[in-house]
């Protein structure tokens, strides 16, 4: 069965939906349904519980709220790269929480 398949047997919409929730790329989820089985079954799994607790968000969704993380991410790190907008340290900081920003799924 191929990873498309399998991720919708589980219930989900596509295998592009299971990459935009998680971050991974289409191609290493492709490779994973070959190489690591346990983990990508873990992973759509993971999918499914999400798509559980958020409702059944659909693709679009998925992908605008994406592009909402990126542009607040990429915002914070304008403000952290401005010269003279803060201190080495609040730059740190800033960093930091637009990396954890990037991480949310």
């Amino acid at each position: 069965m191929t990873p498309s398949k399998q991720a919708k047997a589980l219930g989900l919409e596509s295998l592009k939906q299971v990459s935009l929730m998680t971050g991974i790329s289409y191609r290493a989820l492709y490779d994973w349904a070959k190489d690591r089985p346990a983990q990508f079954e873990i992973t759509l799994l993971g999918c499914i519980a999400k798509l559980d607790q958020n409702k059944g968000w659909n693709e679009s969704e998925l992908a605008a709220r994406q592009d909402i993380k990126q542009e607040i991410s990429q915002y914070i790190r304008d403000i952290a790269d401005e010269p003279g907008a803060c201190s080495a340290n609040e730059s740190t900081r800033l960093h930091q929480y637009a990396d954890t920003i990037d991480g949310f799924e």
